[in-house]
Protein backbone atom coordinates (compact mmCIF):
# COMPACT_ATOMS: atom_id res chain seq x y z
CA UNK A 1 0.00 0.00 0.00
CA UNK A 2 2.80 2.44 0.90
CA UNK A 3 4.44 1.75 -2.44
CA UNK A 4 1.23 2.66 -4.28
CA UNK A 5 0.63 5.77 -2.18
CA UNK A 6 4.12 7.27 -2.02
CA UNK A 7 6.80 4.74 -3.04
CA UNK A 8 6.55 5.36 -6.78
CA UNK A 9 6.61 9.12 -6.30
CA UNK A 10 9.67 8.92 -4.03
CA UNK A 11 11.56 6.71 -6.50
CA UNK A 12 10.59 9.02 -9.37
CA UNK A 13 11.91 12.06 -7.46
CA UNK A 14 15.14 10.20 -6.80
CA UNK A 15 15.62 9.79 -10.54
CA UNK A 16 13.71 6.56 -11.00
CA UNK A 17 16.79 4.34 -11.14
CA UNK A 18 17.39 3.74 -7.44
CA UNK A 19 18.12 0.03 -7.00
CA UNK A 20 18.58 0.00 -3.22
CA UNK A 21 19.38 2.02 -0.09
CA UNK A 22 22.61 0.98 1.65
CA UNK A 23 23.34 1.43 5.33
CA UNK A 24 26.54 0.88 7.29
CA UNK A 25 28.53 2.36 10.13
CA UNK A 26 25.91 1.80 12.82
CA UNK A 27 23.01 -0.59 13.40
CA UNK A 28 19.85 0.38 11.57
CA UNK A 29 16.49 0.04 13.26
CA UNK A 30 13.92 -2.46 12.08
CA UNK A 31 11.54 0.46 11.52
CA UNK A 32 14.00 2.04 9.06
CA UNK A 33 14.30 -1.25 7.18
CA UNK A 34 10.51 -1.61 7.05
CA UNK A 35 10.07 2.00 5.87
CA UNK A 36 12.34 1.64 2.83
CA UNK A 37 11.21 -1.91 2.05
CA UNK A 38 7.60 -0.63 2.18
CA UNK A 39 8.53 1.88 -0.54
CA UNK A 40 9.86 -1.02 -2.64
CA UNK A 41 13.43 0.17 -2.06
CA UNK A 42 15.58 -2.73 -0.85
CA UNK A 43 17.31 -1.67 2.38
CA UNK A 44 20.74 -3.30 2.40
CA UNK A 45 22.67 -3.33 5.65
CA UNK A 46 26.36 -4.01 5.31
CA UNK A 47 29.34 -4.21 7.63
CA UNK A 48 32.98 -3.37 7.14
CA UNK A 49 36.12 -1.78 8.53
CA UNK A 50 38.99 0.26 7.13
CA UNK A 51 41.35 -2.59 8.07
CA UNK A 52 39.42 -5.00 5.84
CA UNK A 53 39.41 -2.78 2.75
CA UNK A 54 35.80 -1.92 3.43
CA UNK A 55 33.05 -4.47 3.18
CA UNK A 56 33.10 -7.63 5.28
CA UNK A 57 29.47 -8.62 4.73
CA UNK A 58 26.31 -7.42 3.02
CA UNK A 59 22.73 -8.51 2.63
CA UNK A 60 21.87 -9.74 -0.86
CA UNK A 61 19.75 -7.41 -2.92
CA UNK A 62 17.87 -10.26 -4.63
CA UNK A 63 16.61 -11.98 -1.47
CA UNK A 64 14.47 -10.87 1.47
CA UNK A 65 16.55 -8.98 4.01
CA UNK A 66 16.77 -10.18 7.60
CA UNK A 67 16.20 -7.45 10.19
CA UNK A 68 19.30 -6.94 12.31
CA UNK A 69 21.56 -8.98 10.03
CA UNK A 70 24.52 -7.38 8.29
CA UNK A 71 24.40 -10.05 5.64
CA UNK A 72 26.61 -12.82 4.34
CA UNK A 73 30.37 -12.66 4.71
CA UNK A 74 32.22 -11.79 1.53
CA UNK A 75 33.96 -14.76 -0.11
CA UNK A 76 37.16 -12.67 0.08
CA UNK A 77 37.27 -13.26 3.84
CA UNK A 78 37.80 -16.36 5.92
CA UNK A 79 35.84 -15.74 9.12
CA UNK A 80 35.51 -17.40 12.49
CA UNK A 81 34.08 -16.60 15.88
CA UNK A 82 36.42 -16.79 18.87
CA UNK A 83 35.17 -18.51 22.03
CA UNK A 84 34.13 -15.10 23.44
CA UNK A 85 32.15 -14.35 20.24
CA UNK A 86 34.67 -11.96 18.65
CA UNK A 87 34.60 -11.98 14.86
CA UNK A 88 38.04 -12.76 13.44
CA UNK A 89 39.02 -12.55 9.78
CA UNK A 90 41.78 -13.64 7.45
CA UNK A 91 42.18 -13.02 3.74
CA UNK A 92 43.83 -11.03 0.95
CA UNK A 93 41.89 -7.78 1.54
CA UNK A 94 43.10 -7.19 5.11
CA UNK A 95 45.80 -4.76 6.00
CA UNK A 96 49.19 -6.40 6.47
CA UNK A 97 50.15 -4.35 9.53
CA UNK A 98 49.56 -1.09 11.35
CA UNK A 99 51.95 1.82 11.05
CA UNK A 100 52.97 1.52 14.70
CA UNK A 101 54.27 -1.94 15.62
CA UNK A 102 52.71 -1.85 19.10
CA UNK A 103 49.25 -1.66 17.48
CA UNK A 104 49.94 -4.98 15.73
CA UNK A 105 50.54 -6.93 18.95
CA UNK A 106 46.88 -7.32 19.92
CA UNK A 107 45.43 -7.05 16.41
CA UNK A 108 46.34 -10.54 15.21
CA UNK A 109 45.97 -14.07 16.51
CA UNK A 110 48.91 -16.48 16.47
CA UNK A 111 47.49 -18.15 13.33
CA UNK A 112 47.05 -14.88 11.41
CA UNK A 113 43.42 -13.91 11.98
CA UNK A 114 42.62 -10.21 12.43
CA UNK A 115 40.71 -9.42 15.61
CA UNK A 116 37.86 -7.08 14.71
CA UNK A 117 36.89 -6.35 18.31
CA UNK A 118 33.24 -6.89 17.35
CA UNK A 119 31.10 -9.54 18.99
CA UNK A 120 29.00 -11.40 16.47
CA UNK A 121 26.96 -14.48 15.81
CA UNK A 122 25.94 -16.24 12.62
CA UNK A 123 22.64 -18.01 12.00
CA UNK A 124 22.40 -21.43 10.37
CA UNK A 125 22.23 -19.84 6.91
CA UNK A 126 25.45 -17.87 7.46
CA UNK A 127 23.89 -14.44 8.06
CA UNK A 128 26.05 -12.35 10.37
CA UNK A 129 24.69 -10.35 13.32
CA UNK A 130 27.03 -7.86 15.05
CA UNK A 131 26.00 -7.66 18.69
CA UNK A 132 28.49 -5.37 20.40
CA UNK A 133 32.10 -4.65 21.12
CA UNK A 134 34.46 -7.06 22.87
CA UNK A 135 35.83 -4.39 25.17
CA UNK A 136 32.35 -3.25 26.20
CA UNK A 137 31.52 -6.50 27.98
CA UNK A 138 30.07 -6.42 31.46
CA UNK A 139 31.63 -9.14 33.59
CA UNK A 140 29.30 -10.12 36.42
CA UNK A 141 30.57 -11.50 39.73
CA UNK A 142 29.16 -14.86 38.62
CA UNK A 143 31.65 -14.89 35.71
CA UNK A 144 28.89 -14.41 33.13
CA UNK A 145 29.79 -11.95 30.37
CA UNK A 146 27.18 -9.73 28.78
CA UNK A 147 27.35 -7.36 25.82
CA UNK A 148 25.19 -4.40 26.87
CA UNK A 149 24.56 -2.80 23.45
CA UNK A 150 21.72 -5.05 22.16
CA UNK A 151 19.75 -4.71 25.40
CA UNK A 152 20.39 -0.94 25.61
CA UNK A 153 19.27 -0.47 21.99
CA UNK A 154 16.15 -2.59 22.51
CA UNK A 155 15.08 -0.61 25.59
CA UNK A 156 16.01 2.76 24.05
CA UNK A 157 14.02 1.99 20.91
CA UNK A 158 10.69 1.60 22.70
CA UNK A 159 8.69 4.72 23.59
CA UNK A 160 8.60 6.41 26.01
CA UNK A 161 12.29 5.55 26.51
CA UNK A 162 15.06 7.41 24.68
CA UNK A 163 18.12 5.51 25.90
CA UNK A 164 19.30 3.01 28.45
CA UNK A 165 22.57 2.03 30.09
CA UNK A 166 23.16 -1.36 31.66
CA UNK A 167 25.00 -1.57 34.97
CA UNK A 168 26.33 -4.66 36.68
CA UNK A 169 30.11 -4.90 36.39
CA UNK A 170 31.30 -7.00 39.33
CA UNK A 171 27.77 -7.62 40.65
CA UNK A 172 25.70 -10.83 40.39
CA UNK A 173 22.86 -9.05 38.55
CA UNK A 174 22.24 -6.46 35.85
CA UNK A 175 20.35 -3.21 36.32
CA UNK A 176 19.44 -0.53 33.79
CA UNK A 177 19.40 3.24 33.98
CA UNK A 178 16.58 4.23 31.63
CA UNK A 179 16.10 7.71 30.19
Amino acid sequence: VSDLLIGRAVRRRLGGAVRAVYSGGAPATIELLRFFEGLALPFIELYGMSETAGMISANPISEPRRPGAVGLISPDHEARLAPDGELQLRGPLLLSSYLDAEDDQEAWTADGFFRTGDLARADRDGYLYVEGRRRNLLVLSTGKKLSPEPVEQAIGGVPPFHAAMLLGEGRPYVAAAVF
